[in-house]
């Protein structure tokens, strides 16, 4: 049973169909958001993870800043 509230957050790269997202959800991180190319995989991913933000982009096109802003996570000041 996951703990009842966060302990971190997380953002799945290459999420496919949640594997990795359902581990760092049981685990108790809070998924901010999931990247996956393939649009079959991202379906399935939203439907099992609806409260997520999901990126239908191409990973290597994505910067930090540009990932942690669509994922609505304030970046860390340098």
């Amino acid at each position: 049973m996951p703990p009842s509230h966060a302990v971190g957050t997380a953002i799945d790269l290459f999420a496919g169909v949640g594997g990795l997202s359902l581990g760092a959800a049981r685990a108790g991180l809070r998924l901010a958001a999931a990247v996956e190319l393939d649009p079959r995989a991202m379906a399935a991913h939203a439907a099992n993870f609806p409260q997520t933000v999901h990126l239908g982009e191409d990973v290597a096109e994505l910067t930090g800043e540009a990932l942690l802003r669509k994922a609505g996570i304030s970046a860390p000041n340098r």
